[in-house]
């Protein structure tokens, strides 16, 4: 099924401007601008600043993942993957690296209660749009693999799924 795109945002996306909207905090898990970094699930909504505060190297990939995602699943994962990369440049900018900082940052920055599957698609959209995207990637890939699967990833460019489930001793289906 399509996207549907509102009208406000075609026109801003025509113009080669960031969609602005005013937000009804009613709606806020399905709004482009996500939560305030420190409010839970269903906060006042504020509206996306062209993700300012992120040090983005694709912002035309950022928008289109913004715009994509407006419905409450698909709004916090957006809302998440913005508030992780302040998190962590906030940190590497007080001189952490960002392999010291992304586990612990993953965590302050989980305000909805993501999924593995979020977490995932968070990854990949930063390692898209983000300016240390391609580092929190490899970081990732590393941190989520059970035998060499991580290595394999960064060799060909993909991001691991951390929303598999492993179970260590089942053999040809046995349990």
């Amino acid at each position: 099924m399509a996207q549907q795109v509102l009208p406000q945002y075609q026109e801003a996306i025509r113009d080669g401007r960031q969609p602005l909207v005013e937000l009804d905090p009613r709606r806020a898990l399905g709004a482009v601008g996500g939560w305030r970094p420190s409010g839970p699930v269903g906060a006042r909504a504020i509206p996306s600043e062209r993700v300012d505060s992120v040090k983005l190297r694709d912002p035309e990939a950022w928008q289109q993942f913004e715009v994509a995602n407006q419905d409450e699943y698909g709004g916090a994962v957006v809302s998440y993957a913005k508030r992780w990369a302040e998190f962590m440049e906030a940190a590497m900018a007080a001189g952490e690296s960002l392999e010291a900082c992304a586990e612990r940052t993953s965590h302050e920055a989980d305000t909805e209660g993501i999924t593995g599957f979020m977490y995932g698609a968070a990854v990949a959209t930063l390692a898209q749009t983000w300016e240390h995207g391609e580092a929190l990637r490899r970081w990732h890939n590393l941190r989520y693999q059970v035998k060499d699967e991580g290595e394999r990833a960064n060799r060909e460019g993909g991001v691991l799924n951390p929303a598999v489930l492993v179970i260590d001793g089942l053999a040809g289906g046995d349990a």
